[in-house]
């Protein structure tokens, strides 16, 4: 699965108020970034994020809530504004 055009993801486990997605290929900053805008959505009751390793593991989360796809989706594209706008931001500041 492909989300957004920011990463592709494995879904792991899938339930009907949970998902667990392993994310390939990855920035590391970008679960902690969905995290934050998870914790902001008021359907998501629980949102962790794991990785084996911390220079070379997958990172995993694992969301529940009421549609914790929908939730996943709105957080990435969210992730995708702001990542949008800091790289606006850094252009204007080089020219």
């Amino acid at each position: 699965m492909v989300i957004g055009d920011i990463m592709k993801i494995d879904v792991e486990k899938e339930g009907k108020d949970l998902i667990k997605v392993k994310m390939v290929d990855v920035d590391p900053y970008i679960p902690n970034l969905l995290r934050m805008f998870l914790w902001e959505d008021k359907d998501v009751t629980f949102v962790a994020f794991d990785k084996d390793h911390p220079l070379i593991g997958t990172p995993k989360l694992i969301v529940k809530g009421k549609d914790p796809v929908k939730s996943l989706k709105l957080a990435v594209e969210k992730a995708k504004k702001q990542i949008g706008e800091v790289g606006k931001n850094i252009e204007k500041e080089i020219n």
